[in-house]
């Protein structure tokens, strides 16, 4: 999945505010949504598993992953074979993601930096 957004800047905001606006107000309404798809909180959290997304932090942009699937590595034979996600926690984390964006898309989002 890719999530494009184009943010103009006037010359008097700190682009680093901004971002950084930006992402909590992502956070924030993934936050909000995922419990009431998933009936349960969903952490912010690190997993040590190996992606792409590395590619992207070694060239010093910020990465953030979000991703459908089991609780845990094991759950999802994470790997192998034989890995799998379950089709209702892919559909539960594509209506979390589409609430998501209709809340960025409709809220006042406080991004002024």
């Amino acid at each position: 999945m890719v999530f494009k957004l184009d943010r103009r800047l006037v010359p008097e905001e700190d682009p680093a505010r901004v971002e950084a606006s930006l992402r909590d107000a992502i956070v924030r309404a993934l936050q909000r949504n995922a419990p009431a798809v998933f009936s349960e909180p969903i952490p912010v959290t690190g997993t040590p598993l190996y992606t792409d997304v590395r590619l992207y932090s070694e060239r010093g942009i910020p990465p953030a992953i979000s991703g459908a699937g089991p609780r845990s590595l094991r759950e999802s034979n994470a790997k192998r074979a034989d890995e799998h996600v379950r089709v209702e926690d892919l559909r539960g984390a594509t209506k979390a993601i589409a609430r998501t964006l209709l809340d960025l898309l409709l809220d006042d989002v406080d991004v002024a930096g």
